[in-house]
């Protein structure tokens, strides 16, 4: 129990750290990911194959489960996206497990572009009234 709670104590600084990156105010992510970006997904991906109480194989079933989570998450009263930028999302349902081993953010870096132009939408709407 002490080392499940050690490692769980661990990792929630680096999910959070890694996912607060793509969500930050006025923030906008890089090109291609950044070196320090590359590092925290290892280790979040070193985390979960062996230091979780339950560790995980990232493969397509990760995907799918990571997918779902993710935009249920992103968008959880489903008043930004349109069903159009999901089936645009939907694309990468499979590949996430690859981009995770392969530090590619392009499905995050996607999803971050989608929300934050619904949101300026959205704002626009609010401040025509």
């Amino acid at each position: 129990m002490k080392r499940s709670t050690k490692i769980m104590s661990i990792a929630i600084p680096f999910i959070t750290a890694f996912s607060s990156c793509f969500f930050m105010a006025g923030t906008e992510p890089k090109e291609g990911a950044t070196k320090k970006d590359e590092v925290m997904l290892q280790m979040m991906v070193g985390i979960l194959n062996q230091g979780h109480f339950s560790p995980t194989t990232i493969d397509d079933e990760f995907s799918h489960r990571a997918y779902k989570m993710y935009i249920e998450r992103l968008d959880y009263q489903k008043k930004q996206l349109l069903q159009s930028d999901v089936d645009e999302l939907k694309k990468y349902y499979s590949l996430i497990d690859d981009q995770v081993q392969n530090s590619d953010f392009t499905f995050f870096e996607k999803s971050y572009t989608l929300i934050n132009q619904r949101i300026k939408e959205a704002q626009g709407y609010y401040r025509d009234i």
